[in-house]
């Protein structure tokens, strides 16, 4: 399980002394054991982990434009950081061209969808994890255009 993994690559950060590491991935488990806690659950399923972390990444990746605009460059260094350590936790994702198969496949299967938003819906659902739902969005509608 991911979680698993992430607990023991605490231990290992903790005995190899990476300290930046160590700080980003207690920050992480201390939210996958918030959400345990909120859900009454006692162990979060890989994809509801996967769901944490991509959720993460969006906050950190918008801290870090605004970083970026005010040229913080230690905060820079921290977020970027983060985002390389929390997106090795993330299944490989796929490319664009075998993004762009699957979504006509979907569109295939759905050829006449109520509105544009529940088109993306389905996409975003069959791909989850395995693709940005952003670059999903775009190329949904790019598609539909």
């Amino acid at each position: 399980m991911l979680k698993t993994k992430i607990q023991k690559d605490i231990k290992q950060a903790m005995k190899s002394g990476k300290k930046n590491e160590l700080e980003v991935l207690r920050f992480f488990f201390a939210q996958v054991k918030d959400k345990e806690i909120d859900g009454k659950v006692s162990d979060l399923k890989d994809e509801q982990v996967i769901k944490l972390i991509n959720s993460q990444l969006k906050k950190t990746k918008s801290t870090l434009n605004i970083f970026k605009e005010q040229n913080r460059q230690e905060d820079i260094k921290k977020a970027e950081l983060e985002i390389k350590i929390l997106s090795s936790y993330l299944p490989e994702q796929i490319s664009d061209e075998e993004l762009e198969k699957k979504i006509d496949e979907i569109i295939k299967d759905n050829p006449n969808p109520k509105n544009p938003g529940m088109l993306i819906g389905i996409c975003v659902k069959a791909l989850s994890g395995k693709a940005d739902n952003q670059k999903i969005a775009e190329i949904v509608k790019k598609k539909l255009a």
